[in-house]
């Protein structure tokens, strides 16, 4: 049999896309996973060094030579394929407790040997805003995978939040389903006292929901523009008061807000929008200034245009009139790696900025 990264089900991964920084939430070093596996035909099926895969007459292509899955993508072989090392019929438990590496915290290499902390957020609980799916659940997934706990909010689709609630403590993480309208302030608080009461205090504030109706100007009706600007700055305004007393108490704390590159580089039909994340940029700035000397940081990630599951309300995506040095959509890991990136204990320094992440489709500041 032959497997390939687009041709794993469950996986978001294919080969046009670029390896990611680490496994997460694994405890092993990529160059060291060796072993004989078996699949549901008990034929015999190699783990080499280079995490290239052999089997008699079978052979089995990870298409990880050029970078590497996730956690949840390893998980997936497994299950999906019916792996199991040696004689252990539970595979997801096979992955987390047989692979030969480092132990569980400690440190591990990615695809160019560069060392990561898999379990640097330990300790720490995050509230992740819109977490049920795109670049908010990729975010929630990739924070726990460094050892976060995991606050999901979702505005109305609680299915899909306990989905990735599910996935969370698959990773050995705990997670709470919170339903709430971050535009009602109330809402935002009740949500912030259960997360403390269930998981401890908010240390990471992810503002990633929002609303991206397209609609041209002068066919633009107040209640529509209200709501897109309720969203994205009042839901950042509410649950920033909501979790910054939790953050100052410690004397630490991570605020990550989601712009976008719209109101930089300027998109027709989008003047709410536009004028959301200006605002949003604004108030994240001024959170950077008025915290920065008690140990609370605060971005802005402005991602481009990322390949995402659009709403009908979130209208078409607009079209790029030339393509970026980097000729493709991004993907939502992507954005989740420079949250990670900016949750990091050793980022304490990098504040009130805005992280561009659009393959250089706008390079300004």
């Amino acid at each position: 049999m032959t497997l390939r990264r687009n041709g794993l089900e469950g996986s978001t991964h294919d080969p046009s896309r670029p390896p990611l920084q680490a496994m997460r939430g694994l405890a092993c070093t990529l160059a060291s996973v060796a072993g004989t596996w078996r699949s549901p035909a008990q034929t015999p099926v190699k783990f080499t060094r280079d995490w290239r895969v052999a089997g008699p007459g079978a052979p089995l292509t990870a298409a990880l030579h050029n970078g590497s899955y996730n956690a949840r993508g390893l998980q997936d072989l497994a299950r999906h394929h019916g792996l199991a090392r040696g004689d252990d019929d539970h595979p997801a438990k096979a992955w987390r407790s047989e692979l030969r590496g480092t132990s569980i915290g400690g440190a591990i290499r990615d695809a160019g040997g560069m060392s990561v902390n898999t379990q640097s957020l330990a300790g720490k609980t995050a509230l992740v805003t819109g977490g049920s799916r795109n670049i908010g659940r990729a975010i929630a997934l990739r924070l726990a995978a460094a050892g976060a706990d995991i606050v999901v909010n979702t505005l109305s689709d609680r299915d899909a939040a306990e989905g990735v609630a599910r996935e969370i403590r698959g990773l050995g993480r705990n997670s709470l389903v919170q339903v709430a309208d971050i535009v009602d302030r109330e809402a935002v608080r009740a949500m912030v006292r259960a997360a403390n009461a269930e998981l401890g205090p908010i240390d990471i504030l992810v503002c990633n929901a929002s609303s991206r109706g397209q609609v041209d100007f002068l066919d633009l009706d107040y209640p529509s523009w209200r709501r897109v600007i309720d969203i994205s700055l009042d839901g950042t305004f509410h649950c920033a008061q909501a979790t910054l007393p939790g953050m100052l108490a410690k004397g630490w704390g991570r605020i990550i807000t989601l712009g976008g590159i719209s109101w930089h580089a300027g998109t027709k039909a989008r003047a709410h929008n536009l004028a959301a994340k200006a605002g949003l940029t604004g108030l994240t700035r001024a959170l950077a200034v008025e915290f920065g000397d008690r140990g609370v940081t605060a971005n802005v990630i402005a991602p481009g245009a990322i390949e995402t599951v659009r709403p009908a309300s979130a209208g078409v995506s607009p079209s790029r009139h030339s393509s970026p040095p980097v000729p493709r959509r991004g993907h939502v890991d992507e954005i989740a790696s420079a949250a990670l990136f900016l949750a990091q204990p050793e980022q304490g320094y990098l504040t009130g900025q805005i992280i561009h992440v659009n393959g250089g489709t706008y390079l300004g500041t």
